[in-house]
């Protein structure tokens, strides 16, 4: 084989690599984007989700007996509980029963 038919076999041998690369990288980022719509899928239903817990729980806030009498134990005893929580604060939630089973674990 001549030195011009070896360095030909040698180019064409590098250009088909470069090709079958581009064609590997085209099909990562095609299965990445479908990837990446059934994520932002998934955010969007989440965030649905979401909005409709927050939904209940605004309507749920109205009637909630033991909200309003944390609220009434607050306002009587003059603590405020916006902002950082203080020594006192934490005493008044520690009152709360325990509602973890309302919220599983994901």
């Amino acid at each position: 084989m001549t030195r011009r038919a070896k360095n030909r076999a040698a180019a064409q041998k590098s250009r088909q690599k470069h090709t079958e690369r581009a064609d590997s990288l085209h099909q990562e980022l095609e299965n990445l984007e479908k990837e990446n719509t059934a994520f932002q899928k998934e955010i969007a239903g989440l965030r649905r989700e979401l909005e409709q817990y927050n939904k209940v729980l605004e309507e749920h806030k109205a009637t909630c007996t033991l909200l309003h009498g944390y609220e009434v134990q607050n306002l009587n005893s003059g603590l405020c509980t916006r902002g950082q929580p203080t020594p006192e604060t934490d005493i008044l939630a520690s009152n709360w029963p325990d509602l973890s089973f309302f919220y599983p674990v994901l």
